[in-house]
């Protein structure tokens, strides 16, 4: 069985072998050879060395000490008072790790939450402004800085603007205007 490549695949979850290359410096392929656990041309184990791990551990935010273990350079501590086995620890390893990944990922999802929420109260006080100027006088008027800071698609004989022309349009109407 191979513990350690099992969990490095689950670790790497939607990235690609290369974008994990690009953080760690491993090579894609051997990479690859790691979480199979062999190299498919020799068919011989594949055992990362420490060095190797470490690396791995700075990149996935997980216990190098861990990964330690499931390569099987660390042996069960028999002073401590648990008898569990190596195959029960290393399934107790990837457990705890990969519900501290997700416990990480949704603490990262809430400190977005109010970014996105004040964007979203924001965008609708500039709707209710501009719906309010518009109903308040017989023609449709629209504030055009406040159009320019909306979150919408505004266009430009057929082009969508980008945030950089927005503003550069900003810009040169606060040159022209004030």
């Amino acid at each position: 069985m191979n513990e350690l490549g099992d969990f490095l695949k689950k670790l790497r979850g939607d990235l690609s072998l290369r974008e994990v290359q690009e953080g760690t410096g491993i090579s894609h392929t051997y990479l690859s050879t790691l979480e199979k656990g062999y190299d498919p041309r020799t068919k011989k184990e594949r055992k990362p060395t420490p060095e190797v791990l470490r690396k791995l551990a700075r990149f996935y935010k997980v216990r190098y000490k861990d990964l330690m273990f499931l390569a099987g350079y660390l042996e069960i501590d028999t002073d401590q008072n648990d008898s569990l086995t190596y195959e029960e620890r290393a399934t107790k390893i990837k457990e705890y790790t990969l519900k501290t990944r997700e416990l990480d990922k949704q603490i990262e999802e809430l400190k977005e939450t109010p970014k996105k929420q004040e964007k979203k109260i924001s965008d609708f006080i500039l709707r209710k402004e501009i719906k309010y100027q518009s109903l308040t006088q017989d023609k449709k008027v629209f504030d055009l800085f406040v159009l320019l800071s909306m979150d919408v698609d505004l266009f430009y004989k057929n082009r969508l603007l980008t945030i950089d022309e927005r503003e550069k349009i900003k810009t040169i109407l606060k040159t022209f205007f004030e």
